[in-house]
């Protein structure tokens, strides 16, 4: 058509009502009500093929055929006269029905017009400058999302762009990966939207022929081509990436998806001809393939063998397949059908070198050998060179060379060696071939499971993590993997579930302690994974093996084996502990044990001393034959149990109706007479909690301070913007009072904020920083942090001390308190009710929340002035504010 026109359907879903039942399922709910859709909505599953369904129901009574539509999109062709007469056909059907043309996007009788993307006119399609521009300004993807949509937006154009599916081939995979071979196959594309890649439409009276491409093995590809007297051309490329099973198959059955796949798309009535190529002649191997040739079949096709159209089509095809791919056309052109590599490719220059191969190729294309008959219709001989279902024949000279040439570059072993072998050859007795190979490979041997290693003998290590040895063993059905340290003989250990799983194991530690300069392992099949190596290779790392079982080479493994055997074990009997639980037990015992130096492997490993005293360093079983009574908790009545063993100097176990409590020593006693006396002292010693201004007023007038002294009032909040403040009260000397006050807002502390104790720790943190810079010998601090004021009231602290602050919650806040608490003459942390009327609290807890400082420090003059009425306003009450303020 010399002039073409388009024309787009205004609201096109809104013309469909909906049944009230699908009206109830469209429903959606809004802050003003819940709505149901009255007409069809857009989204739904089934909408496009009602929609399509209505419009054809809609033209069935048009008589004219110069126009043809997908969804909404219509587009006219043919002469002037009949697109006008078919455009007022098609307008009166969709005007009765509902619906009207929206006019902004129709073009009339132009030559060229826009269609469903496309820039279409009477002779081309092409993809219009917009969006090649679009096209060309796409980078490379950085992850598998970006890689995706690339694929989606090249996808569309793929009928124009030859071997869109070999190309691009490259680009599919489990995981993202973006290399030489991606980033090449990324650049043919661009290079080839670059040329402005167009298909030509089918003019009148010509023939048209399906030309099966199938040049690589990843696609499968062929052309939609269409010939006259006086020219030819392409009008459509069907390209894809071939299946895992599809680059199995024969010629035969290559070339049947492919003319399948092409029949399958969108065409012109046209007599369809695929070519025919002797090779074709067989009969397909697969029940799938077996399907498509009936199909094709009743297509009423006929054959033709037209060697100048599969000439032209390759030849354009090659172009692209040597731009990303890098094959020479030579090579093509010699090796004919079969695959290219360079290893076929030398034996197939080999084998026509072979006199012994010329003759029996030729004995067998002339009957000579009778049983070879049953494969005569899949053997076929292309350069002088003989395959069978796509699969070169091998010479049995050859064989040999083969084998050692494809198993250097993969070192598989005999099954994985022979399923890559015989996709591309046939090999006279492959399997004893293999095996000649494998056992002459030295890396094999090496490595091979439990094949020969030489026994080592290790020099002493000088620093830790100069050696590590790796082993596994199992514990009650439980798989464990072992690491030891050579230098410390600090042992780590876990439970997995698979053995495979210890490289994460391996992670975990290289990323809290460092790498290690060299690993041993026996020749477990896990320890000689590719994924090992390399990752070992990345982290400069270098892994031995040693023999399995060889105390000489890898004994400090075995040794550490028993030993947490035999712990665990005794865990298990005595304490009645599972799998991880007893392990862990080993582990603590293991590391915190002390040679005759009073070093333990954590100190060596660690490279100094460990803090403080042990929780776990001395584990001593005690009898159960005398009962002991114990508290969980000071509040609690005085229980009765068995005492089953101490750990350390403080902390004891207990056993309570089948349950075993970890407790501190003064809430286990021996004699039942001695509770009444010891409930008495912890009633005396009770934390005492400030509940009124007037505690706080007589210890201001009777305090007895040590100057110069301080009294500090802290507090938190999480409402409004995470914050603290801090109200202090400075006593430089008798008779004066300073007022001090702090606060800080917007503290931010991981993805949910900081917790109120946490808030009310770093508050008391602050009131001590300040006691420190000012040299104050004696500190009286209020909090209404039960955490933290029970902490040394009621000795906490010093079990925190002993375990070096350890699992604990803010542990790096409370061990900063107890480092300052320490360098102060003398600190008293006390507890104060909160929010309960005391005015100094109150006045931090309203810092804490965004008060103003100078008003707060105001109104704590004033209640100063109340309350010490001895105190003169002019001299003794002075104010002093933070710089930072």
């Amino acid at each position: 058509s010399e002039y073409l026109s388009t024309m787009d359907v205004s609201a096109a879903y809104k013309a469909l009502p909906l049944d009230e039942h699908s009206k109830e399922l469209t429903c959606f709910y809004t802050p003003y009500g819940i709505y149901k859709a009255e007409t069809l909505p857009f989204g739904l599953a089934t909408a496009p093929a009602l929609f399509v369904a209505e419009i054809r129901k809609s033209l069935k009574m048009i008589k004219s055929t110069n126009f043809t539509f997908y969804m909404d999109d219509f587009l006219f062709y043919g002469p002037v006269a009949q697109q006008i007469q078919a455009i007022k056909e098609v307008t009166e059907a969709l005007t009765k029905r509902g619906w009207s043309w929206n006019l902004e996007k129709c073009e009339i009788l132009k030559p060229q017009v826009h269609f469903i993307g496309y820039l279409i006119s009477g002779t081309e399609w092409e993809i219009p400058d917009e969006k090649i521009k679009k096209l060309l300004d796409m980078t490379p993807p950085k992850n598998a999302k970006e890689l995706a949509s690339l694929r989606g937006k090249l996808l569309y154009f793929s009928r124009l762009i030859p071997e869109f599916g070999a190309i691009t081939s490259v680009w599919d995979g489990s995981k993202f990966r973006w290399e030489e071979d991606e980033q090449k196959a990324f650049e043919t594309i661009m290079s080839i939207l670059k040329r402005n890649p167009k298909i030509t439409t089918i003019p009148e009276g010509a023939q048209v022929v399906v030309v099966v491409v199938n040049q690589h093995k990843n696609s499968i590809s062929s052309a939609l081509y269409w010939f006259t007297d006086k020219s030819y051309g392409v009008a459509c490329w069907c390209s894809r990436k071939s299946t895992a099973t599809e680059r199995n198959y024969s010629v035969l059955d290559r070339w049947t998806v492919a003319i399948y796949e092409m029949m399958n798309q969108p065409q012109q009535s046209r007599r369809i001809r695929p070519p025919y190529d002797e090779e074709m002649l067989g009969h397909p191997k697969s029940k799938r393939v077996c399907g498509m040739l009936f199909t094709l079949s009743l297509m009423n096709l006929e054959p033709i063998n037209l060697p100048k159209a599969k000439d032209d089509v390759v030849a354009l095809s090659l172009g692209v397949l040597e731009q990303c791919y890098s094959i020479k056309k030579d090579e093509k052109e010699n090796i004919g059908h079969l695959k290219l590599t360079t290893v076929e490719n030398e034996l197939i220059q080999e084998a026509r070198a072979d006199l012994d191969y010329m003759n029996m190729f030729k004995g067998v294309f002339d009957g000579v050998y009778r049983h070879l008959e049953k494969y005569q219709l899949s053997l076929t001989g292309e350069r002088n060179v003989m395959a069978l279902n796509g699969k070169l024949i091998v010479p049995v000279g050859s064989g040999k060379r083969i084998v050692a040439k494809i198993h250097k570059d993969y070192h598989e072993g005999t099954r994985n060696l022979t399923n890559r072998i015989n996709t591309n050859f046939i090999i006279h007795g492959l399997t004893k071939l293999i095996k000649e190979v494998i056992a002459e490979c030295k890396i094999c041997q090496m490595f091979r499971k439990n094949g020969p290693c030489k026994t080592l003998i290790w020099t002493p290590a000088v620093e830790p993590r100069e050696r590590g040895h790796m082993d596994f063993f199992f514990f009650s059905g439980k798989t464990i993997f072992l690491l030891t340290d050579s230098f410390s003989a600090y042992p780590f250990a876990k439970v997995i579930k698979r053995k495979s799983d210890f490289l994460e194991v391996l992670k975990e530690i290289v990323a809290l302690f460092g790498d290690f300069e060299l690993l041993v392992s026996d020749n477990e099949p896990v320890f000689q994974s590719e994924e090992v190596a390399g990752w070992l290779e990345e982290r400069g790392t270098l892994h031995f093996f040693v023999p399995t079982y060889s105390p000489r080479s890898n004994g400090l493994a075995e040794g550490m084996v028993n030993i947490l055997k035999n712990k665990m074990k005794k865990a298990q009997e005595e304490m009645n502990l599972n799998v991880e639980e007893s392990l862990t037990w080993a582990l603590i015992s293991v590391r915190t044990v002390s040679d005759y130096k009073g070093m333990s492997r954590i100190d060596k490993f660690v490279g100094k001393r460990s803090m403080g005293k042990k929780w776990f360093q001395d584990i001593r079983f005690e009898s159960v034959s005398q009962p002991v009574y114990f508290k969980v908790s000071p509040n609690q009545t005085w229980t009765e149990g068995q005492l089953i063993w101490t750990i350390g100097q403080r902390i004891k176990g207990v056993l309570a109706d089948g349950i075993v409590h970890m407790l501190p020593a003064e809430r286990v006693h021996g004699r039942k007479e001695d509770l009444k006396e010891v409930d008495d002292d912890s009633a005396v010693n009770d934390e005492q909690v400030v509940s009124s201004n007037q505690e706080i007023t007589q210890l201001l007038k009777n305090g007895g301070f040590k100057y110069p002294a301080g009294v500090f009032f802290t507090d938190g909040s999480t409402k409004q913007e995470n914050g603290y403040g801090v109200v202090g009260l400075l006593l430089p000397e008798e008779g004066k009072v300073k007022v001090k006050v702090y606060a800080q807002r917007g503290i931010k502390h991981g993805s949910c904020g900081p917790s109120a104790n946490r808030l009310e720790i770093m508050a008391v943190k602050v009131a001590l920083e300040i006691a420190q810079d000012m040299n104050l010998q004696q500190v009286y601090i209020f909090s209404d942090s039960r955490n933290l004021t029970g902490a040394y009231s009621e000795g906490w602290i010093d079990n925190w001390r002993d375990n070096g602050f350890s699992r604990l919650s803010n542990s790096s806040l409370y061990k900063a308190v107890d480092d300052l608490v320490q360098k102060i003459p003398q600190v008293h942390i006390k507890r104060v009710a909160a929010h309960n009327g005391v005015f100094l609290n109150e006045c931090a807890d309203e810092l804490a929340k965004g008060g103003d400082p100078d008003e707060i420090t105001n109104k704590v003059n004033n209640w100063l002035k109340s309350k010490l009425c001895e105190t003169s306003p002019e001299e003794e009450v002075e104010e002093e504010k933070d710089p930072d303020e």
